[in-house]
């Protein structure tokens, strides 16, 4: 039985062979128990922030539903924005940033400002 405090699947770090550069990319092995603990196959996994697709990874390799989440975001943007097309999608090099903390301080030296106290 799973507890409330998974320790068994690490976090993507520098080295992580499926790591994308996405700055919060999620482990597709997480997404994988989410999913299987919270769905049946057929079923459409939810991904309210998208990110890099892990969620649409793992759906994908468990008979979850995620192709129609995908054709939602094309028509949307085509439709609010005329910068999605179809055959030719936007392709960023660079990788995002998060923008609305600053600077962060140096993790090992200020854990207690990121995490609290």
């Amino acid at each position: 039985m799973l507890g409330d405090v998974w320790t068994d699947i690490n976090p993507i770090n520098s080295q992580a062979k499926e790591r994308t550069g996405y700055p919060t990319q999620k482990p597709l092995a997480l997404l994988d128990r989410i999913i299987r603990a919270s769905s049946n196959e057929g079923d459409m996994p939810l991904d309210p922030f998208c990110g890099y697709a892990t969620t649409c990874v793992a759906a994908k390799k468990l008979g979850r539903k995620w192709d129609r989440a995908l054709e939602l975001v094309r028509v949307r943007m085509r439709r609010e924005t005329n910068l999605f097309d179809r055959f030719n999608p936007i392709v960023r090099t660079d990788i995002p940033r998060r923008s609305d903390v600053g600077k962060l301080p140096p993790y090992k030296t200020h854990r207690h400002t990121l995490y609290g106290r």
